[in-house]
């Protein structure tokens, strides 16, 4: 299991929702779900999905506790129903009290995910010991978190060997990379495969041996390891190869 810090599940929980009062309308609150996705606050090159969810309800607090949730799921009910919006007030279209659940009730986002898939809910408000609403972690938020508690996993791991690893594709092209800060010291600061074949960073001997055994190891399934040495930032770079197949391409 990831030792998943408050770092993490705490990334995982809105901390600045839409509150409301019992007494506001529904127009009002529909108005501010708009206006937060559409905030320039917003990092567009963010998940889209997250940012939908994150604008996608308003908690209810009539100051002194939560007493509902009113999404936009709601507002699609209440237009099928053809129900007239104008002057309508929240307090007379919220349902009965949601599923909740206390910060220091949480233990690791696993059990945050399942409260919401067990609940069929897709809104969970998130209390302190005294009821007062913390924010709302939502199913990708959640999901948000955990992938970056796996990319922090990844780099302390990274981080902790001298390691340098690249996902290539069959053909030899570089997929992705994941280095520690002892590679990147060595490699050149302007170095970028990502997109490039092999034969574009390596010499040929070098981009030929290492293609053969990519296709070597997506045919047997087998690691084939071998050492190489280089020329790098004028000096030579011993190292030893290691290809393991992840799939046929």
């Amino acid at each position: 299991m990831l030792v998943q810090n408050s770092i993490y599940l705490d990334l995982a929980i809105d901390l600045n929702p839409i509150i409301v009062s019992p007494e506001s309308s529904v127009l009002e609150a529909i108005s501010l779900m708009n206006q937060l996705l559409d905030s320039s606050e917003f990092d567009r090159s963010a998940d889209l999905r997250l940012l939908e969810a994150r604008a996608s309800c308003v908690l209810v607090d009539d100051g002194s506790k939560l007493i509902g949730i009113f999404s936009k799921l709601d507002v699609m009910h209440l237009v099928e129903k053809q129900v007239n919006l104008q002057g309508l007030q929240i307090v007379d279209v919220i349902s009965d009290s949601p599923i909740v659940i206390r910060r220091s009730q949480i233990q690791d986002l696993e059990s945050m995910l399942n409260l919401l898939q067990t609940s069929r809910c897709r809104h969970l408000p998130v209390l302190d010991d005294l009821d007062k609403i913390i924010g709302v972690a939502t199913q990708e938020s959640i999901l948000f978190a955990n992938l970056a508690n796996l990319e922090a996993q990844k780099r302390a791991v990274l981080n902790a060997i001298p390691d340098l690893i690249y996902r290539v594709s069959v053909d030899g092209i570089y997929l992705e990379c994941f280095s520690s800060n002892y590679v990147t010291d060595i490699l050149p600061s302007d170095l970028n495969p990502i997109g490039k074949n092999l034969s574009d960073i390596l010499p040929n001997d070098l981009a030929n041996r290492k293609l053969n055994a990519i296709n070597k190891a997506i045919a047997t399934g087998e690691i084939q390891s071998f050492e190489q040495q280089w020329h790098i930032n004028g000096q030579i770079q011993y190292e030893e190869v290691q290809i393991v197949k992840v799939n046929d391409q």
